[in-house]
C-alpha cells in the first residue's frame, strides 16, 4: 500500500481562495447598488402610473358629479379609495405603489387640484397629481 504524501494531495492555496474572495466581494459592492437603483425606479415608475390612474379618475368624478370631490373629509388612503372606488381599482394601502400625502381643491387655478402621493421608494419621492399634470418632485 502507498503512503499518500502531503505534496501530493491536490486543492487551493489560501492565497488563492483569498483572491477569489476579493474578487467576489468587489463584484457584489459594485452589483447591489445597480439592483437598488432599478428597484427604486421601479417604484417610481409605478406611482406614476398610479398617479395617472387617479387623476383619470378624479376627472371622470368630475365630469359625473359636476365638482371635484370636497378636500374637507378625512384625507387619507381609505378616504382616497373610497371616493375613487367606482373610477379605479386601487390595492388595498398596504399593496398599493405609493402612501398618501393629502388633496386640496385650488380654487381660481387653473390646476383645479393637487393630490400628493409618495412612491414607495428609499427617498419616498414626491408626486403631485394635477388636473392637466402629474410631477415628481425631489
Amino acid at each position: 500500500m502507498r503512503r499518500r504524501l502531503w505534496r501530493d494531495q491536490r486543492g487551493f492555496t489560501l492565497i488563492e481562495l483569498v483572491v477569489v474572495i476579493t474578487i467576489i466581494g468587489v463584484l457584489v459592492a459594485v452589483i447591489v447598488p445597480a439592483v437598488a437603483g432599478y428597484t427604486d425606479n421601479a417604484k417610481k415608475k409605478a406611482a406614476k402610473a398610479d398617479a395617472k390612474n387617479i387623476q383619470t379618475a378624479l376627472l371622470v368624478y368630475e365630469s359625473e358629479y359636476g365638482v371635484l370631490p370636497d378636500d374637507s373629509g378625512t384625507e387619507n388612503y381609505t378616504w382616497l379609495k373610497d371616493t375613487l372606488d367606482n373610477y379605479v381599482s386601487l390595492p388595498s394601502e398596504g399593496n398599493a405603489n405609493f402612501t398618501f400625502g393629502s388633496y386640496e381643491l385650488l380654487e381660481g387655478s387653473k390646476h383645479k387640484f393637487k393630490l400628493k402621493i409618495y412612491a414607495k421608494d428609499t427617498d419616498q419621492t414626491p408626486i403631485y397629481i394635477y388636473k392637466s399634470e402629474i410631477i415628481e418632485g425631489s
